[in-house]
């Protein structure tokens, strides 16, 4: 369990250059620190037409600043995946509620599993880990 204060300082050190590493320029970041999200690590709202997130981390849940920058790096990940959120939101109206409710849970548990690919990616493939892609966009910056 980490605090509020040590979370906060390591995310914001770090969303700058992540978001840099991952394209990520056009879109906009509000960061929340909250203990009410149960055992869940983080959350990433998207607004995908206004390129807008939230992105909400649960201090009581993350254990060092390695599980720290992992979570940033996850939660930034669900960014790739903000323009099906258009498409929920559009089967949303036309679609029976209960029908909905089906399909939804699904959706998200595929969008889950899409980011923990990219992660391995990053990881097995292109060994790289937050704290490498923080320092080349360092570099590169210098």
């Amino acid at each position: 369990m980490m605090s509020k204060a040590e979370v906060k300082k390591i995310v914001e050190e770090s969303i700058r250059p992540l978001r840099a590493a991952l394209q990520l320029h056009d879109w906009q970041f509000v960061l929340v620190y909250d203990t009410s999200l149960g055992k869940d690590r983080a959350a990433c709202t998207r607004d995908c037409q206004r390129h807008a997130a939230t992105l909400t981390f649960n201090p009581a849940e993350l254990e060092d600043e390695q599980d720290v920058l992992w979570t940033l790096l996850h939660e930034l990940l669900h960014i790739y995946h903000a323009e099906f959120d258009l498409y929920l939101d559009s089967v949303k109206v036309p679609v029976p509620k209960q029908v909905f409710d089906a399909i939804e849970p699904s959706f998200h548990n595929a969008c889950e599993h899409v980011v923990q690919k990219l992660e391995r990616l990053l990881m097995l493939t292109f060994k790289t880990s937050p704290k490498k892609l923080i320092a080349a966009v360092r570099r590169r910056e210098n």
